[in-house]
């Protein structure tokens, strides 16, 4: 396919993402947080519920990324800090999600989405306090960026005993893994 169709495939799934991403975001946090719940409590099932609302809503953030701004005057800078926003949003969630699950790569991409959150938003404030007419940076995307930074930073400064104690991971057998190679 020529890479025009694409772009405009992929800029179609992000406008259609886009006015939804609000309910669907809340209805995937909210099962991601019952299933962290069931995780700590050691409920069976509980890491499914946990794959699949941190595998829909990283999608869900990349293709949001690629949505076309309502607002023909958005500058190029608030396009790509909601593009960065996003993408980062969608990398710190497979982070998150690789550290609870105990999985490898798990820190870089927990470094990286987490601190691009962060710098994003801080980056976001300032630009804000420059042009405060600007709309593209609503609250709710500020919000998106500091919770999932905060907790993605959380979750790699929090030593691994500990969040084996919280019950947050389990603990990988050392013996069984060097018994499987």
């Amino acid at each position: 396919m020529p890479p025009s169709i694409q772009q405009e495939q992929i800029e179609k799934l992000g406008n259609w993402v886009a006015p939804r991403l609000n309910k669907l975001e809340i209805i995937l946090a909210a099962a991601f947080t019952i299933g962290l719940l069931m995780k700590v409590t050691a409920t069976p099932k509980s890491s499914l519920v946990i794959l699949l609302s941190l595998s829909i809503l990283p999608i869900l953030y990349f293709l949001n990324a690629f949505a076309v701004p309502e607002n023909k005057e958005t500058s190029s800078m608030e396009v790509f800090i909601g593009k960065l926003i996003h993408i980062a949003a969608a990398i710190a969630c497979i982070g998150i999600l690789f550290t609870l699950q105990n999985w490898k790569g798990s820190n870089i991409s927990l470094k990286l989405g987490s601190i691009t959150l962060i710098i994003s938003f801080l980056a976001t404030l300032i630009l804000k306090s420059w042009k405060p007419e600007l709309r593209t940076f609503n609250q709710r995307l500020l919000l998106r960026a500091l919770v999932i930074g905060v907790v993605g930073l959380s979750l790699h400064l929090t030593p691994k005993e500990k969040l084996i104690d919280l019950g947050v991971i389990k603990k990988v057998n050392t013996e069984q893994t060097s018994n499987n190679k």
